[in-house]
């Protein structure tokens, strides 16, 4: 048993190595329902979701796990009437108990609802449309003086809307903490158009940016048509890949974002081939693909993403293509999972553009929970903890240390089985990119 990833340290010091049977006790022992293989050419890939562990097993060894010493001890294996189920609930709620600490140190930012784009499946299509102002970003950059933490590194991701609209307000969060000496790192969500020369140049040295989030929707005409940019340009689609370019000369990280259903899901695998033949030599440039989901306001569906069968043969199609090509750079996740996002944490904050506080990017024009200058605290904030009780179904699944369902999330309902359809194919990938920066490490 090669040693690939060696897991959560929390949770391996906590459970400790699992008891052999002793006096002759006759314990029957099983794989652990939440561990992943995969078989590859020199043998298996085996993803301990309790411990966070990989490993690489011989042929053999992977026959006889569960009379494995190595095996048992390390929790790869546990005994046949075994409750992982409970066993995780305990260990978030340690965990949860133990890490809890004062400050916020994650905050998302909307500088605009304002987009110069109409992507046709956007959440915020029916939002108030506004700006923040330069007295609000005061407030704002004050708000985070008085209640970051003092422990953990603070995150800023900037949001919109299309945030480059309102590039200014960055500009001013960012001269004032730097002013008042507190380090912090950047992220944006944007659909990357807008930024220039000189833009990027500010975002490395003065905003801090490390990673960008930008979603392509398809190939050249597909991506203009989906996008319907209000400009003059006649390609946004290039003026957005010339602008990844700029980003990828800065060292600033381009995280790609596709949304894929069943219209677009043939044209997404030419998107990636072209992307693979101008981006893959990049470290600083990978891919991920999410299925898009039908949307319904009222009684009209306003976004219709077709046959989900259809999509998730598109999806692991996509996958396979991004993986060979060397963007698919998904790490397998490395600590116990808690929350699902900063919404049902304590220490991360969503600021709109009039300084109203909020816990989900979703809710961005109601469920506050406070302002930037009277603070959080408000009723509506216990709701978005609230959470999905746990099925019958749970219980055999192997993803269920990633899953968690808050009852407010759109994405966390009862119905899974497409989610985790994709999720587990998504997960063979992760294990690959793993397996495959292991073996490039070794002399």
């Amino acid at each position: 048993m090669k040693t690939i990833l060696a897991g959560d340290p929390f949770v391996k010091a906590v459970l400790g190595s699992q008891r052999m049977p002793i006096n002759g006790e006759k314990t029957v022992f099983r794989l652990n329902r939440f561990a992943s293989s995969l078989a590859i050419s020199n043998g298996v890939l085996l993803y301990n979701g309790l411990t966070k562990e990989f490993v690489l097993l011989s042929n053999n060894e992977f026959s006889n796990l569960t009379h494995s010493i190595d095996a048992i001890s390390r929790w790869f294996c546990v005994p046949k009437d075994f409750d992982e189920i409970n066993l995780i609930e305990e260990l978030r709620i340690l965990s949860v108990d133990l890490l809890r600490h004062p400050g916020i140190d994650h905050y998302t930012i909307f500088t605009t609802t304002e987009c110069n784009a109409c992507c046709p499946y956007c959440f915020e299509l029916s939002s108030v449309k506004r700006s923040m102002s330069k007295d609000t970003a005061t407030a704002v950059s004050d708000y985070i003086l008085n209640t970051s933490s003092k422990i953990y590194p603070i995150r800023i991701e900037w949001f919109g809307g299309e945030p480059l609209l309102n590039c200014g307000v960055i500009d001013h969060i960012c001269k004032r903490l730097r002013e008042n000496g507190l380090p912090y790192v950047s992220s944006i969500t944007t659909n990357g158009f807008l930024f220039t020369d000189e833009m990027v140049k500010q975002a490395k040295e003065n905003w801090n940016l490390k990673k960008v989030q930008i979603t392509l929707d398809g190939t050249q005409d597909v991506y203009n048509m989906t996008k319907k940019y209000l400009t003059d340009s006649d390609n946004p689609f290039e003026v957005v890949l010339n602008n990844i370019q700029k980003l990828i000369r800065c060292g600033i990280r381009v995280l790609i974002r596709m949304n894929i259903s069943e219209f677009n899901g043939i044209d997404l695998k030419e998107l990636a081939k072209y992307l693979i033949s101008r981006f893959a030599s990049s470290d600083c440039f990978s891919v991920y693909c999410v299925p898009l989901y039908a949307k319904v306001r009222g009684e009209k569906q306003i976004v219709d993403a077709g046959d989900y069968s259809k999509t998730t043969t598109y999806i692991k199609e996509l996958l396979e293509v991004l993986y060979n090509g060397g963007l698919y750079k998904k790490e397998l996740q490395q600590r116990l999972r808690t929350h699902r996002c900063g919404a049902d944490t304590d220490n991360a904050i969503v600021i709109f553009p009039g300084g109203e506080l909020g816990k989900c990017n979703h809710y961005l024009d109601s469920m506050y929970i406070g302002s930037v200058e009277s603070n959080s605290g408000h009723e509506a904030e216990k709701a978005f903890y609230q959470r999905y009780p746990i099925l019958e179904k749970c219980r055999g699944c192997a993803l269920y240390p990633e899953c968690i369902r808050p009852q407010l999330c759109d994405g966390a309902s009862n119905s899974c089985d497409f989610e985790q359809i994709i999720r587990t194919e998504q997960l063979k990938y992760q294990m690959l990119y793993e397996y495959r920066k292991y073996v490039k490490s070794k002399p």
